[in-house]
């Protein structure tokens, strides 16, 4: 990799002394050198030229001196770094100059050996920032993409009166494990999906979008039964899964003439039951395990027939979890407690914002260490 220093300094004899000093770098394509007289100078050429790894400046200059070119480049800091050159002894310049966002210094005369140190040295801190801010830009990219990865609630089912649904996701880092998804896979037949992929990162993310897919597709092949969907899909995540990852997963059939569901478990949160309004509470677990470690498991489905108003609330253990700032879970039994303090007949939406409200107020600035995915369907009962 080239490195591009500007050099700034007023005087003739610094361009020829460091073309002479560094010319074996310069032809074999290590460096390339780039001189100007002073900071004005410096801002016209790097407008022309384009981003430098290293600014090399002298203070004292006519025109733009040194101090006052750094508060030009303070906005390239992260791309660009400056070292500036002063008089031995000239602690109060360099003390300006390192406060207004100068990397290091040299002092004159030049120590040509010291000079290529900080060269080389600023060179790599340089290379480090600008591969953490491609990281960041692809793993934004990739939180967006995974973002879109999820069904739209608002769109889905605007016209639906047999049930009403809403889903939310906040993840920890840029790309997570967690994941929720629904669809129709007849007139009366939709299945609720929530998952979490264990580790964090882009391999989790590529995992969770795969474990969708595979999810989806057995879906429509069973179109009833949910355990039979978890037996398919573990099968083949056990028979193509290298990095030993697993998934905990929870499925649901839902009825959407009767109301009746059915229920699979791999590992996953206990399913919650209850009534925006009413504190009454049911969790529907399992004792299976995760999917992707074993193969040949027999999932079983849990039947369950809810009543006009009952919801449905899926959620991943990044709600449970939750610690506060004294290590306290936020626990399952907060779901019951924030559900009996909606009024009777709350839509779906608000029993999911009062549960991400409930465990932000109990995090009480805590930092977020897990995702957090809540999905929740109420069952108004079949049209008239």
């Amino acid at each position: 990799m080239t490195v591009r220093v500007m050099v700034v300094d007023d005087e003739p004899d610094v361009e020829e002394m460091l073309r002479q000093r560094l010319r074996r770098r310069v032809r074999s394509g290590e460096l390339e050198l780039i001189f100007a007289s002073d900071g004005n100078d410096a801002l016209a050429k790097l407008a022309r030229s384009g981003a430098v790894d290293l600014v090399l400046t002298d203070i004292n200059m006519p025109g733009m001196d040194g101090l006052t070119l750094l508060s030009h480049l303070t906005p390239l800091r992260f791309e660009t770094k400056t070292v500036v050159v002063s008089a031995y002894g000239d602690i109060k310049n360099i003390r300006t100059a390192m406060n207004r966002g100068a990397f290091d210094f040299i002092t004159k005369p030049i120590e040509f050996d010291d000079l290529e140190k900080t060269i080389e040295r600023t060179a790599d801190e340089v290379s480090v920032l600008r591969r953490a801010a491609r990281h960041a830009t692809e793993m934004n990219s990739a939180r967006l993409i995974q973002t879109g990865l999820l069904p739209n609630v608002e769109s889905s089912f605007a016209d639906e009166t047999r049930f009403d649904l809403h889903a939310r996701i906040e993840q920890a880092r840029e790309v997570g494990g967690d994941f929720y998804d629904f669809y129709m896979t007849g007139p009366d037949d939709m299945f609720l999906v929530i998952g979490d992929v264990s580790g964090k990162g882009l391999a989790s993310g590529i995992l969770m979008a795969m474990t969708k897919s595979l999810i989806k597709a057995s879906a429509f092949r069973h179109k009833n039964d949910p355990g039979a969907v978890l037996d398919e899909v573990n099968s083949n995540l056990c028979n193509d899964n290298p990095g030993l990852h697993f998934v905990t997963l929870s499925l649901v059939h839902v009825n959407c003439a009767t109301g009746a569901l059915k229920i699979a478990s791999a590992g996953h949160e206990p399913v919650v039951l209850c009534k925006p309004g009413q504190t009454a509470l049911k969790q529907v677990e399992s004792n299976a395990p995760p999917i992707g470690i074993t193969s040949g498991l027999n999932f079983q489905s849990i039947e369950h027939q809810m009543s006009v108003g009952e919801a449905i609330v899926l959620l991943t253990d990044g709600l449970s979890e939750a610690n506060d700032p004294n290590g306290n879970l936020f626990g399952r039994a907060r779901i019951s407690t924030i559900a009996g303090t909606l009024v009777p007949d709350a839509p779906a939406s608000a029993l999911v914002d009062a549960l991400f409200q409930g465990v932000a107020a109990h995090r009480a600035g805590a930092p977020q260490s897990d995702d957090l995915a809540v999905l929740s369907m109420i069952w108004r009962g079949e049209a008239t």
